[in-house]
């Protein structure tokens, strides 16, 4: 997968967390989770009928998720070569901006998310329509099922489906105050699971976590705007 793919991907997981109840600090940035600070550990595995990866990650949180950093280890086992690959890569979302390099290729991408700062000042009730608008347009449904523990929190077990342009897809997700602590999801043969192995709410991380060293060439992404 490039690496403009995986922005996108980014960027629409970070609309994503819209379709829970939102919240501002007092200089109005939107509050994406419902913590201020946190460090994470997950692990996640991938199974497809070409590949089977397994990915460590350790997440920093900060300014209430206006900050989020993650550095992750991939190990990736593609059947068909009968080959193992191992990659590492770090994402980053710092305000308004959306980050992704390689630390060994000394190379990445960012892209301004569009929408930041229309969000920003916005009533709940306006966030609420963008949200469900936002789920017509991609085919999102989302809704409760229950209750139940991850580590000790108790999450809400949301199940959900998407349609993206004819490409279906399930998912079932563990939240606790708005960040997925659990997830399954299924699309076009391809399984995911990522669970939490570690959470550590109200963890202080250092401001070096979501800096991205002066080494790592960054070419800006744009998304394509028609014309006027």
């Amino acid at each position: 997968m490039d690496s403009k793919t995986m922005h996108y991907i980014f960027l629409f997981s970070f609309f994503l967390v819209l379709l829970f109840p939102q919240s501002f600090s007092q200089n109005k940035k939107i509050k994406r989770y419902l913590f201020e600070n946190a460090y994470i550990e997950k692990t996640s595995t991938v199974i497809s009928p070409a590949m089977e990866s397994t990915t460590t990650e350790k997440i920093y949180i900060t300014e209430w998720g206006n900050k989020e950093a993650h550095y992750k280890n991939e190990i990736r086992n593609i059947k068909m070569m009968n080959k193992k690959e191992e990659s590492k890569s770090v994402s980053i979302v710092d305000g308004n901006w959306l980050i992704n390099y390689d630390p060994d290729k000394k190379t990445g991408t960012k892209m301004k998310n569009p929408f930041y700062d229309k969000f920003a000042g916005k009533s709940e009730k306006e966030l609420k329509d963008f949200s469900k608008n936002l789920s017509d347009a991609f085919g999102i449904d989302v809704k409760k099922v229950g209750t139940e523990k991850i580590l000790g929190k108790t999450c809400d077990v949301m199940e959900g489906k998407t349609d993206l342009g004819g490409i279906k897809s399930k998912s079932k997700m563990w939240v606790y105050k708005s960040f997925p602590l659990k997830t399954d999801t299924e699309a076009m043969g391809t399984k995911t699971s990522e669970v939490a192995k570690v959470f550590k709410e109200d963890f202080s991380p250092d401001g070096k976590f979501f800096i991205v060293p002066k080494n790592i060439k960054l070419t800006e992404l744009k998304i394509p705007t028609k014309n006027k």
